[in-house]
């Protein structure tokens, strides 16, 4: 960083960085087909560990990147960092509200998906301890199979016996409406965990349904629906739950999921930022 101080300067290191990015791609590639083929569980350890350290190469480029571009924003201001960054700028796509987000939308925002292979990666922390409530919840769900729910056969709890319940109604086909059963089973879920108790770590939370967030998008306001939301007291949102609602294509294959959850989670981040910003005030 401190040997960049050119408008030129800065284009090249961008580009070195593209160039390792892109190479650090296709070895990513070539490890997922390794993965499939491996059969043993020590190669398929010796593939994981190669992609864990890859994921970690990958995750200080961008770091860089951003250090870059955070220390030099007038540069960005006057279009001077790249031909290849100055055509996505001209080119963002319109406001959008999140059901019809696609690839192209993404890939316009340079938003990628990256494979995680452990809970510290996913979080960027030490995942927290696993309550007794959660671990006694767990127990009585491990009667829940594929096989028990196409025999019906549901375990004795009541809580972990309405959460089966929901799963099988997503798989039933005489049963049409999939997401009521995927929002309800989520709920029986929350209530296992104590989401809906006076108090949970000194702070309530509420979990409403059918919330309709807004969120800005090329200078206009658009919105995104949440099935359900996990909101502490302070009206943050903690969880969006969304299901992956897909696009039939022309092809008539399944599109577009991805995408309109990315769509949710901007919905929810944006959100919160608002409410942080107020706290602070």
């Amino acid at each position: 960083m401190a040997n960049i101080f050119s408008v030129e300067k800065i284009n090249e290191r961008l580009n070195q960085l593209r160039i390792e990015e892109e190479n650090n791609e296709t070895e990513r590639s070539q490890l997922l087909d390794h993965l499939k083929k491996f059969s043993s569980n020590e190669d398929t350890l010796k593939v994981v560990a190669a992609l864990t350290s890859l994921h970690k190469n990958m995750e200080l480029i961008k770091e860089e990147r951003l250090e870059i571009l955070k220390h030099f924003p007038r540069h960005m201001e006057e279009d001077t960092i790249s031909a290849r960054s100055k055509k996505i700028r001209r080119n963002l796509p319109p406001a959008t509200s999140a059901s019809k987000w696609s690839f192209t939308i993404l890939e316009a925002y340079l938003i990628q998906f990256e494979e995680v292979y452990t809970f510290e990666e996913l979080l960027f922390q030490t995942p927290p301890k696993i309550s007794d409530r959660a671990l006694r919840f767990i127990d009585v769900c491990s009667l829940i199979s594929l096989q028990n729910l196409l025999r019906t056969e549901f375990p004795p709890d009541h809580q972990a016996s309405c959460f089966a319940k929901h799963l099988y109604l997503t798989m039933n086909q005489r049963f049409s409406n999939m997401e009521s059963s995927i929002d309800d089973a989520a709920t029986v879920l929350f209530d296992a965990l104590g989401f809906n108790d006076a108090q949970v770590e000194h702070s309530g939370y509420r979990i409403p349904s059918r919330n309709k967030l807004q969120f800005q998008m090329s200078n206009k306001v658009v919105y995104a629906d949440a099935d359900l939301t996990v909101f502490n007291l302070r009206t943050a949102i903690r969880l969006a739950v969304v299901e992956n609602k897909r696009v039939v294509g022309s092809s008539n294959e399944c599109v577009n999921g991805e995408p309109q959850l990315v769509a949710e989670a901007v919905a929810a981040a944006m959100y919160n930022e608002k409410i942080i910003a107020k706290v602070r005030h």
